[in-house]
């Protein structure tokens, strides 16, 4: 089943906004504190993070996140069982993680500001500036092999 069309049909409890915020994740909040002191604001940041999560649900296409919420995301990952048990939560197998290439660097900036452009349209409110800048720097560019920053927003349903 489409995962757009599956959101589409939960009731407004059960929205992807509710879902992800009904989830425990004040373990990711500690474990951000003790091992990833990048985040300057884990509590902030997982609230964020929450609604990266929520916009990859609700809109087709890339949703990109900045650095620090991919930060999150990554350490989110590294405790599989919670974040498959998460993702299933939410009505999805597992919200995927989709490979970036440097040479994909304008297409992901352009994508960046699409997601905080939708992030402003659902939420109502500008994105915290701290969690999401609107810089060149706001993005993972140039990544590794293995690593990347964008959220499948066609999710494994």
């Amino acid at each position: 089943q489409d995962m757009h069309n599956h959101v589409q049909l939960l009731s407004p409890s059960e929205t992807p906004v509710h879902a992800v915020n009904s989830w425990d994740l004040d373990f990711l909040k500690l474990y951000l504190i003790e091992k990833v002191p990048t985040v300057p604001i884990p509590a902030e940041g997982v609230r964020e993070y929450r609604r990266f999560v929520a916009l990859t649900l609700m809109n087709e296409g890339s949703c990109v996140p900045s650095k620090i919420i991919d930060e999150i995301w990554h350490a989110h990952i590294l405790h599989s069982k919670d974040y498959v048990s998460f993702s299933r939560a939410l009505g999805v197998d597992y919200i995927h993680h989709r490979p970036s290439q440097s040479s994909e660097n304008e297409v992901l900036e352009v994508e960046y500001s699409q997601t905080l452009d939708r992030y402003m349209s659902i939420f109502g409110e500008v994105p915290n500036p701290i969690i999401w800048p609107r810089s060149e720097n706001a993005i993972c560019q140039d990544t590794p092999p293995g690593k990347d920053c964008r959220g499948d927003c066609n999710a494994d349903g």
